[in-house]
């Protein structure tokens, strides 16, 4: 089970390194469960936005939430 859908701002990563994530791109991409700024989907290059638009910009992500095994 994962978290809602947040919006992202588009300042610099907004959560801590490591999170794992899902993602929704500008271009309409879902990329799901990775970790935030070390998986090359999530790296931070995508949770900025400098007034120009690149098709993998992060638009929205989700925190994933772990369910406890046993």
């Amino acid at each position: 089970m994962n978290g809602e859908w947040i919006k992202h701002d588009g300042k610099c990563l907004p959560i801590p390194k490591g999170t794992v994530v899902d993602i929704k791109c500008r271009n309409g991409d879902k990329i799901y469960g990775i970790e935030a700024d070390i998986k090359l989907e999530a790296l931070a290059a995508f949770w900025r936005c400098e007034g120009k638009e690149i098709q993998y910009d992060i638009v929205e992500y989700r925190i994933c939430v772990k369910m406890p095994h046993g």
